[in-house]
């Protein structure tokens, strides 16, 4: 389906880089034995560019925040029911702070904690999803004058997407999604990266991406390979 984008921003998001992503995908990617595993979602664009520009037969989506991954599921599951949730949402300092704040666990509102999820990435600052050792979501309010958290066009286009194909949401580890990858489907993996210097921000989750979780991902992306899983690790 032509047009469709991600419905989040990402911070590091690859939309710049899909005309060199895409080499290492069959010109076709509709047949019935080509799998694809996107298992550091984000934004999720190369699984979009996939679908609008090779086809897909089937995808399994994966990531380490839940919040996210809730937020596929509606968009997935009722885009409707979240469109309307968002649509009483506010872009004011004083609502924007009482969502940050509400714990998205105990809430009533069906869908409210992927709505908290989209609505605080599209108004805070730099659309940055930023938690604290405590795992509390800590992005200031980002002052934009008109942030498009309801955006009933895009998350509808996202929507019919994920239903029109057998895509399936999990939140999972990275290495232990990459171990359920079988010999001959496709895996891409996109973690935060290793600081370039001191001071570099890869911080997103309270419990961080540590150098051993680089050495765990290294390890688990070379044993898939040898057993016949395409991997592209960013």
């Amino acid at each position: 389906m032509p047009g469709v984008q991600p419905f989040i921003k990402s911070a590091g998001g690859k939309r710049r880089l899909l005309s060199r992503l895409l080499r290492y995908f069959p010109q076709d990617c509709s047949q019935p034995g080509i799998v694809y595993h996107e298992l550091c979602l984000g934004g999720g664009a190369l699984f979009f560019a996939l679908v609008a520009e090779r086809g897909l037969h089937a995808a399994w989506l994966n990531d380490t925040n839940l919040d996210l991954c809730e937020a596929y599921r509606a968009v997935k599951n009722d885009p409707e029911g979240l469109i309307n949730l968002l649509r009483t949402f506010e872009n004011t300092e004083s609502f924007y702070n009482a969502t940050r704040a509400a714990d998205p666990v105990s809430a009533t509102e069906r869908h409210f904690r992927a709505a908290r999820f989209i609505y605080l990435n599209k108004t805070g600052y730099s659309g940055l999803w930023r938690e604290n050792a405590a795992g509390q979501h800590n992005t200031p309010f980002g002052r934009y004058q008109n942030p498009k958290f309801c955006d009933a066009r895009a998350l509808r286009a996202a929507a019919e997407v994920l239903k029109k194909h057998i895509v399936i949401i999990t939140n999972d580890d990275v290495v232990v999604a990459l171990k359920n990858v079988k010999a001959g489907q496709y895996a891409y993996i996109d973690p935060p990266y290793y600081p370039v210097k001191k001071g570099s921000f890869v911080k997103y989750q309270g419990v961080g991406f540590t150098i051993t979780d680089q050495e765990r991902l290294a390890a688990a992306a070379w044993e898939a390979a040898g057993r016949g899983v395409k991997v592209l690790l960013s």
